[in-house]
């Protein structure tokens, strides 16, 4: 499975439970051959509450990291965010 498709599975069972328990730090999982640190934690884009979701691998010289996200509006609607999308709101 690869990142972007593991993240997705993640935020899914998130937006259908909304259960803090599958907020992680520093968790690591394996992904085929591959070790990654998954954090998942809640933050706020004004009013609106964000969950994010994020994979990191480390390598010898830098890291690399995939993160997808949900917005919550004050109204409750919800906004499947990519990671561009994250990067524009300054998260993470």
């Amino acid at each position: 499975m690869n990142p972007v498709s593991f993240l997705e599975k993640l935020r899914e069972q998130y937006i259908a439970t909304e259960d803090d328990d599958l907020l992680f730090t520093n968790k690591e999982c394996a992904l085929g051959s591959t070790i990654y640190r998954l954090n998942c934690w809640k933050d706020f884009h004004g009013k609106d509450s964000v969950v994010v979701f994020e994979l990191k691998e480390k390598g010898l010289l830098i890291s690399t990291s995939t993160c997808l996200g949900i917005r919550f509006s004050e109204t409750q609607d919800i906004l499947l965010l990519s990671e561009q999308q994250l990067w524009d709101i300054g998260i993470p």
